[in-house]
C-alpha cells in the first residue's frame, strides 16, 4: 500500500521547505545604489554591449531619481546615435591600426 503526503498541512515536508525571497522591487530599473552616495547605472550602447557606469557625487548625482535621470540621458543619446561610453578616451586596437597604414600610405606618397 503506498501512503499519499499531504503538502498542504502545517508541519509537513513541503511547508518546512524554505522558499527564495523575492528581489525586493526597484524603483527604477537599470538603476542600483551601491552604499550611501553611490549609484550604478546599466544600459547598453547601438551594438547591443551592456555598460555599467558608477555615479558618485562628484558627478553630481546625489539621489537615485539623479542617476536614473543620467541613465535616460544615456539612453536618449543611444537612440540618437551618439556614441556613449563611460571610457570616453577608449579607442579600439583596429580603429589605431587603420590610421597607422593611412599615415603610412600618405607619408610613402609624399616621399615619392
Amino acid at each position: 500500500m503506498t501512503k499519499i503526503l499531504d503538502y498542504t498541512k502545517p508541519g509537513s515536508i513541503a511547508s518546512r521547505r524554505t522558499v527564495r525571497k523575492k528581489a525586493k522591487s526597484q524603483k527604477f530599473d537599470g538603476v542600483r545604489q551601491r552604499g550611501t552616495q553611490s549609484f550604478r547605472i546599466n544600459y547598453k550602447d547601438a551594438e547591443g554591449y551592456r555598460h555599467w557606469e558608477t555615479l558618485t557625487a562628484k558627478d553630481g548625482v546625489l539621489s537615485l531619481e539623479d542617476a536614473a535621470k543620467v541613465r535616460r540621458q544615456r539612453m536618449a543619446d543611444v537612440d540618437r546615435g551618439i556614441p556613449v561610453s563611460s571610457k570616453a578616451n577608449t579607442v579600439k586596437f583596429e580603429e589605431l591600426a587603420a590610421d597607422v597604414v593611412n599615415d603610412y600610405l600618405v607619408r610613402l606618397q609624399l616621399c615619392q
